[in-house]
């Protein structure tokens, strides 16, 4: 199977690829070139097994899953015994091969290998996390606060293209909703004339707004529950009105949210404790 790497320090093995909704992902393995390091959970594997010129360590126990485009160029593969021999030692079960072996048992905290194996956990839930959690997602869909996209308050407040990015990834890999009042706020606040995206990100800005378009276009599509109207005239006004309500106004029954209402609130630890409160996520502090 297919070796690629995610960072220069970082090698994996491919075992399969799928897809979620609109993204595709790869369920992985951590892989080094360490064999001195190989722990009884690990397959040591020599090169007349793979492409590479060197034996490589591929660690049955440092699996996950991530998304194609964490993953970096093509450097190898490994042959069909070896991937067999893999299975094996998954299982707890590794038998002898030529040129395929396990590493010995681990003999406690005071074995030099004990904190390299604790580096490797680590690292394998840092790079899985993001696509785990996509994956394993059941819930009701996530209600987008329309506050996400009133860029001219973002942008005073953080990092605008930051903001952008985790609301790109988070309308990619999970069910997230506008409701009808929604769209009204939207609409004062400028975030759906294409002339704000493009004067706050240039030509990027015209792809941004048909990102979250579908959004719109959806909820405008639909019969939705009746709902107090949000009447404010102005940007000032409504962020007033936001900064007291923030958490309570928007997410119907049941939905999980996705806020900005730091943008909101001049406290970052108290924007931090009341997402955390409302079951939100927050993406701006």
């Amino acid at each position: 199977m297919p070796g690629a790497g995610l960072d220069p320090e970082r090698m994996v093995l491919v075992l399969r690829m799928d897809s979620h909704q609109q993204s595709r992902f790869a369920e992985i393995l951590l892989i080094h070139p360490h064999v001195e390091l190989a722990a009884i959970s690990d397959l040591v594997i020599s090169p007349e097994h793979s492409t590479l010129p060197y034996g490589i360590v591929a660690q049955a126990d440092a699996r996950g899953v991530v998304w194609t485009h964490q993953l970096g160029a093509l450097i190898g593969a490994i042959d069909d015994v070896a991937l067999e021999a893999l299975g094996d030692v998954a299982v707890g079960q590794p038998k002898d091969r030529e040129g395929l072996i396990a590493g010995p048992p681990l003999r406690g905290r005071l074995d030099p290998r004990w904190d390299f194996k604790g580096q490797q956990g680590v690292a394998i839930r840092s790079l899985a996390a993001d696509c785990t959690t996509a994956l394993l997602y059941d819930g009701p869909p996530l209600q987008l606060d329309p506050g996400c996209l009133a860029l001219n308050l973002i942008a005073v407040r953080g990092d605008l293209k930051t903001t952008l990015r985790k609301l790109l990834d988070l309308v990619t890999n999970y069910d997230v909703v506008f409701d009808l009042n929604d769209i009204a706020v939207l609409e004062k606040v400028g975030a759906l004339n294409i002339s704000n995206w493009t004067k706050a990100f240039g030509s990027l800005g015209h792809d941004l707004y048909r990102s979250f378009s579908p959004l719109v276009d959806r909820a405008l599509s639909v019969v939705d529950l009746p709902r107090d109207p949000v009447t404010v005239e102005s940007i000032d006004e409504w962020t007033s009105y936001r900064s007291v309500n923030a958490g309570i106004c928007r997410r119907r029954p049941g939905y999980h949210g996705i806020s900005a209402s730091y943008v909101f609130q001049r406290d970052r630890e108290k924007a931090i404790r009341h997402a955390d409160e409302h079951g939100y996520q927050l993406i701006d502090a």
